[in-house]
């Protein structure tokens, strides 16, 4: 069997079993590599080297949710909101209601898409959109 494959079942397995990430991602590389027949240096080099590429975007991320909390605290957000739903005056009907949440949803969905390939904020537009929408 492929020792990747095994490597990967038993990080799940692990993490399932409530252990921590970062054990079961070590655990499992080491029995990844003893399975595929790496000597213990060399899968402990490569466990080192490819866990920093890693830290690399984890922090990206991290400093990138950062960003998107700041902007959400700033009140820009709400300021927005209100802006839009001014301009919009809809009238107090159901029909107009129905319009408005669909348009709002339309809207978020557009949002969604366009975050993961012309506006490059991925995961980060949750936290800055969605809050201000439901308060």
């Amino acid at each position: 069997m492929n020792a990747v494959l095994i490597a990967v079942v038993i990080m799940i397995v692990l993490c399932l079993c409530r252990l921590n990430v970062v054990i079961s991602l070590f655990i499992s590389a080491l029995i990844g590599g003893w399975i595929a027949g790496l000597p213990f240096d060399k899968t402990i080099t490569t466990f080192t080297e490819n866990i920093m590429d890693g830290a690399e975007v984890a922090l990206s991320y991290a400093l990138l949710g950062g960003f998107a909390a700041l902007i959400s605290y700033s009140g820009i957000t709400d300021y927005l909101v209100r802006k839009v739903i001014l301009s919009i005056r809809a009238e107090e009907t159901k029909v107009s209601r129905i319009k408005v949440k669909v348009l709002i949803i339309v809207s978020l969905l557009l949002l969604s898409i366009m975050s993961q390939n012309v506006i490059p904020v991925h995961i980060a537009f949750i936290p800055i959109v969605i809050p201000p929408l439901l308060s």
